[in-house]
């Protein structure tokens, strides 16, 4: 009996990593339990607390003051780099925007959210 941890990419199979260290050794395996500790940059810390949204997305967030405006589909002036970022308002993602030559512009919002 043992007990390993691993740090694996997406796709990895443990039990199939279980059966190839059986097979390496000579020996036969099996696996009586599995625990996840770590899922993308989140740990079991998380297990009986609210994520915070940041910490879910692989993006950036942006927020401003002028949700109103790009739900209409204007363009809306900003000091941020361009690139995509997450249209947040408090505790809610709004939306994907993209910043170009300082301005926000939406490139797909949820719904009404005003």
């Amino acid at each position: 009996t043992f007990t390993f941890n691993a740090r694996v990419s997406r796709g990895t199979y443990i039990r199939s990593l279980v059966v190839d260290i059986a097979a390496k050794s000579n020996s036969d395996a099996y696996m009586s339990a599995l625990r996840r500790i770590e899922v993308a940059n989140l740990d079991e810390s998380y297990i009986d607390k609210e994520i915070p949204v940041e910490k879910l997305l692989t993006i950036p967030t942006i927020t401003t003051n002028q949700v109103k405006e790009l739900f209409q589909g204007k363009k809306v002036k900003t000091k941020e780099s361009n690139g995509l970022y997450a249209l947040k308002r408090e505790n809610e993602i709004l939306g994907i925007v993209k910043v170009e030559d300082n301005l926000i512009k939406p490139k797909k919002l949820f719904g009404n959210k005003l």
